[in-house]
């Protein structure tokens, strides 16, 4: 008996081939759809956390705001008192004293301000090094994304390559064959 010949298709290798290529592509564009969404939600993130800012900011200055008349108010309200029990002292005792009472409310006013404004300092610090992170995680993306096109841009050359070089081999198995008929007519 003669051992019989397994006859095997070269294209089964490249088909094959082909198959994980085109694989490989369709998890490179999932790859890159979740990294877009990545990026939105980042950015959207980062917007929110801007518009959070700026809504603290905008209550800060206004407590700022009413601190600052209420105590204007209460100032005014006992320099009046004062001012009640004290009508028979001179001028210059109730100008000194009012004096005194300015400047009390003036450095009451800017510590409050002082102490917003370090407030104010540190949440506009924090905003800024998210943003800076979320930049980071967005340049990172970017990165990954020009890799994913890159490794897009050399597989779809591979393929061609593969399908020019099927297309020669096809083209030199149906030359064979034609000799294989002509020598079998002969």
């Amino acid at each position: 008996m003669a051992p019989t010949v397994k006859e095997t298709d070269p294209l089964d290798h490249l088909e094959e081939r082909i198959q994980k290529a085109v694989a490989l592509v369709g998890r490179l564009r999932q790859e890159k759809d979740a990294a877009a969404q990545d990026k939105d939600a980042v950015a959207r993130a980062l917007e929110l956390e801007r518009v959070e800012a700026s809504k603290a900011l905008a209550e800060a200055v206004a407590a700022e705001r009413n601190a600052a008349a209420d105590a204007l108010a209460l100032e005014r309200r006992n320099a009046a008192e004062e001012a009640a029990f004290e009508r028979e002292a001179s001028a210059e005792t109730l100008a000194n004293a009012i004096e005194l009472e300015r400047k009390a409310a003036a450095e009451a006013l800017a510590a409050e301000r002082s102490a917003a404004t370090e407030a104010l300092e540190a949440s506009v610090q924090a905003a800024t090094s998210e943003r800076e992170a979320a930049a980071k995680v967005a340049d990172a993306l970017r990165v990954d994304l020009e890799e994913a096109r890159n490794a897009n841009t050399r597989l779809a050359a591979d393929l061609e390559a593969m399908r020019q070089e099927r297309q020669v081999v096809r083209a030199r198995l149906e030359k064979l064959l034609g000799h294989i008929d002509q020598l079998g007519a002969a």
